[in-house]
Order: structure tokens, then C-alpha cells, then sequence
């Protein structure tokens, strides 16, 4: 997913006025160690209130520059996915639930830009609000924005939305607490629905934030909800039943500059989009399956190509695919998927 220019060029300034300089490569150094505490705070050193760094304007600059990118281009792989599935006509108003900088909101005003919705914007964070607001309105002018300053796990209201986001918030809200606590959320959040609207949350690919997010999945289809994505069926996901690895996507995308410039000091490996994802509703139409999913990368091995596939039947299914099987067009196929693509096998594997 190619980053927009426009959105890269709004954090540089963004980054140089906050620094009170004029040059933005200076002012993209200097958020290099911000960058890097954000960066250890998402991953090895989560804890309990790790949210709290919006209340920090020098992380949420670097948030601007070093995770906003990614996170956007995360919510669009997931946007690209639904509409190829035709689950997602434009959506009218959105809600957006933990916003923070106002990432996946930014994502789907890029991605409908043709019929762009309405925003409501949730967060704890005044500044956070204050930036997403002002970003949402200034790179795209004419866009309607409504802010509300509360923690989005006690979020309630009467009006109704088409689309319900929750991106990298989750685990933040419900640190340490079982799954049907997000369960109950997620039925509140439903009831601010609109008919066929969509509740899409995006979470790191992290074993603990992702295995809560499977057993939010099998308690959201156990309450007969509808779930467009990831999953191609209904069933208990096999790989939590398997116990012995957790359910993510991994995409390759074009960095832009501005990331590569701050990375160049962090050596993260940036070139690589991490996450995991739930996309459900409440039933509107009977369940059904669609096309299996990659939830292994793809092994070349001596004398084949070998993944495994979450299937419509809802079981794992190890695909071996023999080299001397294989066309010169077959292994481009193979070389090119990635976990979380989706795909078909009837003696091939074919991309979706």
C-alpha cells in the first residue's frame, strides 16, 4: 500500500514546527530516540497503561512518523481485503474508537475518497484528538470531523454508525483481562451499529494481543456474529484449538522516505507489516465460507513447495506441492504470496 505524500509531508511539518526548526531531516533525527522508547513500549516493554504515551507530544510526533505509516497501510490491507470480498460499500459515518493520532481513520478517507464519510473520533488523549482532527481536516479539506475525549472502553452513545474501527486500542483497554470482557464491549459497540455495519479492530501480532483477539473471534462466533475476515469460516479456529502458533498477517509494502530517513537510526525492521485483525457483526445474513487462508509463509524445501491453509471446512491443511509439479508461472505464484493471503488449492495454490 503506497503511503500518500501528502500525508508523509503534513507529519515533516508537523515534526519541524513542534521542534521549532525549518528543516525537517534534522527535525526526523531528532525524533529518532522518541521513536525508539514508542517503539519498545509497543513491543517488549508492554505494560499495564502503556497508552499513556499521548500524553507525551514528542511520542506522538514520532508516533506521526514512525508507526502512523504503518498503521495505515495495515488498515488498508484489511480495506482491500473486505472490498474484494464486496463486504464494504462506503461507509456514511465512522466511528473510531482509541483514534490516537487518527491512522486508520486517515486510511479509510484515503480508501473512499470518492465518497468520503463523516468522523467521529474517540480517545483519552486531548492532544491526540487535537492532531487527528487537524490532520483529517487540513489533508483533506471539507472533511467532517466530531472528537470526544473518553476512554473508548466505557464509550457509549444513541447515534448510529456505518463503521466501527478499534485500531491497536484493543489491548491497551483490556490489559490483562479475559476476552469476554472485550466480548461485552464488542456487544455495546454493536448496538451503535447501523444494519450490515462492520466492527474491524486491528491488533499487534504479538502472541499475547493476538491469541486474546482469536478468543474474542470464537466467543463473537459462538454468539452466531457474522465474521467477514480473517477467517474463511464460522468454525473454532483451528490454530487456538492447536495451541502451537497465533493467527497474523505478514505484508511486505513500500516504506516511504520519511520512515526510511528515521529508521536508518533505529534499525527496526520496518519493511515487514505485523498485525492481526477481526472484521464481524452481529448476523445479518446466515454465516458462510470463503476462500482459505495462508496462515504459514510459503517453504521452499528440497523437492517442494510446503504451507499450511486455515480452509473453509474449517480445519488446518498442509499444502506440499512437488517441484516437478510446478510451472515457471506456478513458482512466481508461490514466491509471491504471503501469510494472510487468500487463496484456493485444487492441486495449486491460486491467490485471491
Amino acid at each position: 500500500m503506497d503511503y500518500p505524500e501528502p500525508l508523509e509531508k503534513w507529519w515533516l511539518r508537523e515534526a519541524a514546527r513542534f521542534l521549532h526548526t525549518v528543516d525537517e531531516r534534522a527535525a526526523t533525527f531528532r525524533l529518532a530516540e522518541p521513536a525508539r522508547e514508542l517503539s519498545d513500549l509497543f513491543t517488549s516493554g508492554r505494560a499495564q497503561h502503556f497508552g499513556e504515551y499521548g500524553q507525551r507530544p514528542e511520542l506522538l510526533r514520532a508516533y506521526g512518523l514512525y508507526a502512523f505509516p504503518q498503521t495505515f497501510a495495515r488498515t488498508q490491507t484489511v480495506l482491500q481485503e473486505l472490498t474484494h470480498l464486496g463486504k464494504l460499500p462506503p461507509p456514511k459515518k465512522v466511528l473510531d474508537l482509541g483514534c490516537g493520532t487518527g491512522a486508520a481513520s486517515a486510511a479509510i478517507r484515503s480508501w473512499f475518497a470518492e465518497s468520503p464519510p463523516s468522523f467521529h473520533l474517540v480517545d483519552q488523549s486531548p492532544e491526540s484528538l487535537a492532531l487527528a482532527s487537524q490532520l483529517l481536516t487540513e489533508v483533506w479539506p471539507g472533511t467532517r470531523v466530531s472528537t470526544q475525549r473518553v476512554n473508548a472502553s466505557g464509550w457509549t452513545s444513541p447515534e448510529k454508525f456505518d463503521l466501527a474501527l478499534c485500531s491497536f486500542a484493543l489491548g491497551e483497554m483490556f490489559f490483562g483481562q479475559p476476552a469476554a470482557e472485550a466480548m461485552g464491549w464488542m456487544k455495546s459497540i454493536a448496538r451503535s451499529l447501523n444494519p450490515h455495519g462492520w466492527i474491524i479492530i486491528l491488533e499487534p501480532a504479538l502472541k499475547e494481543t493476538t491469541e486474546r483477539l482469536m478468543e474474542l473471534r470464537d466467543l463473537v462466533a459462538a454468539h452466531g456474529w457474522e465474521i467477514a475476515a480473517p477467517c474463511p469460516h464460522h468454525l473454532p479456529c483451528p490454530l487456538r484449538k492447536e495451541g502451537k502458533y497465533w493467527c497474523h498477517e505478514v505484508r511486505h509494502w513500500p516504506v516511504p522516505a520519511s520512515l526510511q530517513r528515521l529508521n536508518s537510526q533505529l534499525g527496526r525492521n520496518v519493511h515487514e507489516l505485523k498485525f492481526s485483525f477481526l472484521v464481524a457483526r452481529p448476523a445479518q445474513v446466515p454465516p458462510s465460507a470463503s476462500p482459505a487462508r495462508l496462515v504459514a509463509p510459503v517453504s521452499k524445501m528440497k523437492g517442494r513447495w510446503a504451507t499450511r491453509i486455515c480452509d473453509p471446512s474449517g480445519e488446518l491443511v498442509e499444502v506440499i506441492i512437488p517441484k516437478s509439479q510446478t510451472t515457471d508461472e506456478m513458482r512466481q505464484t508461490l514466491k509471491s504470496l504471503e501469510r494472510g493471503d487468500r487463496v484456493t488449492f485444487a492441486g495449486q495454490l491460486k491467490a485471491h
